[in-house]
């Protein structure tokens, strides 16, 4: 049986989650503020390292990334000048 799970994610370049294998990535979107990851997953499966990526809006992206796109979130930052733009990716 599948069920639907969060991740909160923090707001970091590089971060490491354990998800059910085989885990279908839904979307990324805000909650209360928090980035979060919402998966379809088999909670009977076990669990492996999915590496999340997170790029900023203006800043160069290495040569040869090759990350799959998740979503899009933004939030007001007081470090980013007012606005923060947080484009996910899965690696």
């Amino acid at each position: 049986m599948e069920t639907i799970y969060k991740y909160e994610l923090e707001i970091t370049d590089l971060q490491e989650i354990s998800i059910p294998d085989k885990a279908k990535i839904l979307t990324v979107q805000l909650q209360h503020g928090t980035p979060c990851l919402w998966c379809l997953v088999n909670p009977e499966m076990h669990l492996r390292p999915y590496h999340i990526v997170t790029k900023v809006t203006g800043r160069d992206i290495e040569d040869g990334f090759n990350g799959e796109y998740v979503g899009t979130y933004q939030l007001k930052c007081k470090l980013a000048d007012g606005d923060f733009v947080g484009h996910v990716f899965i690696i």
